[in-house]
């Protein structure tokens, strides 16, 4: 078993996908998922990016890259919606907790 089935079964089940679910959303047969999940096929660097979409993670965390299931972007969003020195003190101080965060 690798690590790339264990993390896309888990997902899976996490998320309540089938999959001929996650086939549909990638656009790929049920069988090509089959061998996904049962480690009987790799797929190609494009095929991890699209599943990591369709199970709302990152193709690091599918891959072993990472520990956490989903990058945290609300850092990101604070500042391009408002621009850091727009921030009020309360997100500024919310931006320094998800950035240094342990």
């Amino acid at each position: 078993m690798s690590l790339f089935n264990e993390r896309l079964k888990e997902l899976m089940k996490t998320r309540l996908m089938t999959q001929r679910e996650l086939a549909s959303r990638i656009n790929a047969t049920e069988a090509a998922v089959s061998k996904y999940v049962n480690s009987d096929r790799t797929p190609r660097a494009d095929i991890v990016a699209d599943i990591a979409n369709a199970l709302e993670t990152t193709s690091d965390y599918l891959l072993g890259r990472t520990i956490e299931p989903k990058a945290d972007f609300k850092a990101m969003k604070i500042i391009m919606a408002r621009g850091a020195s727009k921030l009020t003190s309360e997100e500024k101080a919310e931006l320094v907790r998800i950035l240094f965060k342990e």
